[in-house]
Parts: C-alpha cells; sequence; structure tokens
C-alpha cells in the first residue's frame, strides 16, 4: 500500500512514512482534481484524511509492455517504431486443465443436511427429557431422603445443563434469524426458491459442488483470466499496427495512385518478433509447423543458402535435445525465485538457454522474411544460421560461453 508501506530517501533528504501520507496528500491530484495542492500541514492528523493505494504487478494487466509501446509509437507522430521484438514465460497451453473433484465416500456425509438437522433435533429432545429427569432425581432426593449430597449434585447438573439449553436456544433462535432473507433481488429469490432441493441433496454431494466452484473460480482467476488477457494485448499489437500501416499505404497511393490493386503483404505481422518460452516445445510442435508454414518464404522449395541445399522447413524445426531442454524451461512455475527443485531440475539454466535459442531462432526467421544488398545483412544471416546449427547440436554453447567468462 502507497504511501503506507513505504519511505523516501534522496540523498541527505529523506521523508518517514508519516511525512510521507502528507506529502502525498498534499499532491494528490487524483482525489483532489481541483487543487494539486491542499494546506495539509494545518490540519491536525486526526482531521487530515488518509490518502492510501494499492500497488500490484503492472504484469497482471500488461505483461508484455504491449499498451505502453503502442502509447509510445502513438505520441513519436511520424516516428512510428517498425519493430516489436515481446518476450514472454507463459504458455498458451492450460498445464492442468478443471477436473471435477470426486465425491466424498465418507458415510457422515451420505446424509442430507436435513437428515443432519432432524438428526439434531432428535438430540436435542433426548437431551431435554433426561435433564428433566435428573432435575426430577435431584429434586426427589432433596426434599424426601437424606441423600442431600446426591441431590444436591444432581439438581447442579440439571440447573448447568439448563443454562447450556437456554443459550444453545438462543444462538438457535439467533441464526435462524439471521439466515432470514427479507432483501429483494434475483439471487435471492432463486436461493429462497431452491434452498430446499440443496437441504435434500447428501452432504457430500452438497460438499462436492462448493468445491468444484471453488477451483473452477480459482483457475480462472489464476490462468484462464490472465492468457484471455494476454491474447487480446497480442490482437491489439497486430491489428492496431497493421491499420497504422495499411493506412499509411492507402494514403500513399491516393497521393499517388498506380495502375492495380494494393498489394499490403503481410506488412506490419513480419515486423513482429514474437519470443515465448513455449514456441519450440513438444507441446507446441503443430502450431510451428503451422507458424513455419505461414512464412513469406515458398515453404515446399526453399532452401538454407544457395550453397546450403537443405529446406528452410527442416532446418527451421528444433533437434529432439533441444527441444528436451526447452520442455524443461516451459515447465517451470512462473514465480519470482527457484527452489530447491527448481535447482535440482537445472531450470534457470534451461530457462537462459530455452531464451537464447528462441531469440536465436526469431531472428532467423525475421532475416529470411526480409531482403537487403547490403554486406551486412548476410554477414547477419550466415551468423545466425551457423548459432542455430550450434544450438540444435549443442544447446548450452552459448551458456557455457557466458559461465566461463564470469567465472560462476
Amino acid at each position: 500500500m502507497y504511501p503506507k508501506d513505504f519511505s523516501w530517501q534522496n540523498g541527505n533528504e529523506s521523508l518517514t512514512n508519516e511525512q510521507l501520507e502528507v506529502a502525498f496528500d498534499q499532491f494528490d491530484a487524483y482525489n483532489n482534481p481541483d487543487r494539486l495542492k491542499i494546506e495539509a500541514d494545518n490540519l491536525e492528523p486526526a482531521a487530515r484524511k488518509k490518502v492510501c493505494m494499492g500497488l500490484m504487478d503492472g504484469g497482471i494487466d500488461d505483461n508484455q509492455g504491449i499498451y505502453a509501446f503502442l502509447l509510445a509509437d502513438e505520441r513519436q507522430k511520424s516516428q512510428d517504431f517498425d519493430f516489436y521484438l515481446p518476450c514472454d514465460v507463459s504458455s498458451n497451453y492450460l498445464e492442468n486443465p478443471f477436473e471435477f473433484p470426486e465425491e466424498s465416500k465418507n458415510p457422515a456425509l451420505a446424509k442430507s443436511i436435513n437428515s443432519w438437522f432432524l438428526s439434531l433435533k432428535k438430540a436435542i429432545n433426548t437431551y431435554v427429557l433426561v435433564t428433566a429427569v435428573i432435575g426430577l432425581i435431584g429434586g426427589l432426593l432433596l426434599i424426601f431422603t437424606q441423600y442431600l449430597v446426591w441431590g444436591a449434585f444432581l439438581t447442579g447438573m440439571f440447573a448447568t445443563a439448563l443454562i447450556i439449553g437456554v443459550i444453545l436456544n438462543a444462538a438457535r433462535k439467533k441464526i435462524k434469524n439471521s439466515l432470514q432473507f427479507n432483501q429483494s433481488g434475483t439471487w435471492v429469490t432463486i436461493f429462497k426458491k431452491y434452498a430446499s432441493y440443496f437441504l435434500e441433496l447428501p452432504l457430500s454431494t452438497v460438499l462436492n459442488m462448493l468445491a468444484s466452484r471453488a477451483i473452477s473460480v480459482l483457475l480462472l482467476v489464476d490462468t484462464i483470466y490472465l492468457k484471455k488477457i494476454r491474447r487480446l494485448s497480442y490482437s491489439y499489437l497486430y491489428s492496431r499496427k497493421a491499420n497504422d500501416a495499411y493506412d499509411a499505404l492507402i494514403k500513399s497511393h491516393n497521393e499517388n495512385p498506380s495502375i492495380g490493386k494494393i498489394e499490403p503483404g503481410a506488412l506490419w505481422t513480419d515486423r513482429v518478433g514474437l519470443t515465448a518460452v513455449y514456441q519450440l516445445s513438444t507441446k507446441n510442435e503443430f502450431m510451428l509447423h503451422q507458424s513455419i508454414a505461414g512464412e513469406p518464404w515458398e515453404y515446399e522449395t526453399s532452401q538454407v543458402s544457395l550453397e546450403d541445399p537443405r529446406l528452410l522447413k527442416d532446418f527451421m524445426v528444433p533437434s529432439k535435445k533441444l527441444r528436451d531442454l526447452i520442455d524443461n524451461a516451459a515447465a517451470m512455475d512462473t514465480t519470482l525465485w527457484f527452489d530447491e527443485n527448481h535447482v535440482a531440475k537445472k531450470q534457470k539454466e534451461s530457462l537462459i538457454i530455452a531464451g537464447q535459442a528462441t531469440m536465436c531462432f526469431t531472428f532467423l526467421r525475421i532475416v529470411y522474411r526480409f531482403t537487403s544488398d547490403s554486406p551486412d545483412w548476410d554477414l547477419l544471416k550466415n551468423r545466425l544460421i551457423a548459432d542455430w546449427q550450434k544450438f540444435q547440436t549443442e544447446p548450452d554453447w552459448l551458456f557455457s560461453q557466458y559461465q566461463n567468462s564470469t567465472g560462476s
């Protein structure tokens, strides 16, 4: 919470938490839009309104910074960005799909809620009867016999049981009153209509329904909604910039019309270099082939180079050795730490290597999308081809170089 959990320091100047709250109140343009500064110093602490805001991970809303990128692109006016390289450790795939939980076989849960209430009612009736008998025996012993100790003991038991009964009865009435739904609304109406149905179901079924609802809601909030937001962000990235490119092309055509129709081609799509941890994984194999087939070069005949007759469609596919390592990286939870299990599986190393290999794969795809007369372009392409071949046979070659150079 800001500023509750913060302090501030800049050189020799500093603000304590309390001073930061005052400063935040003074320059709170959100809650005081008509005046950027209020005379909070003149107010007693008790009279000053406490302003506090919650801060959450921005990745919840924009994990790849796509909206920030497009906003910056919009502000640049005529100096649009022409390339975007989003990197992502999230996956399109649902690792643990929803499974309906098994219903408990516990005999105690086989009875319905109504059955339990009936059993409880019988138990209470028995309790009242036994209490009355104990009280009667205790009274008779006190009045008509010489067993005064036993009479006092039984009478005390009766009094204690009576007090407990009164308390339980008061609690029962309070609970019953609290369950009276006097409010109106569709949810209350439906609850009143079907409450009796649920009360007749076995308790195990009711608990199973509640558990399945809780699990599904957690899955929605923790996984599905975040994947949906991520998918919308990518859709927005591709469509927004593509429309900008089309608009520029149409404007250019209108200013200098040429014969024939406008052929925009892929345009902006070719300038997005998505680099995701799952791209080269086993589970993404089908989509990877689909993606490679969608490249602008001829899928069935294009070769690596004039000197290298290998087909690009085969050359681009990762080897089993590389894919196994990437599968290990893609299987890691999205956490801010590496626990002992991650260390034992070498998932940190796998993540780094997966990032290096996938980035090389992404740039390799990009250099084959465009042509250039510059000798640097061919130099870059040849370098990427050589690096990709190394990743295929020795996935950790670049990681080992960095490790040796840093000595760690």
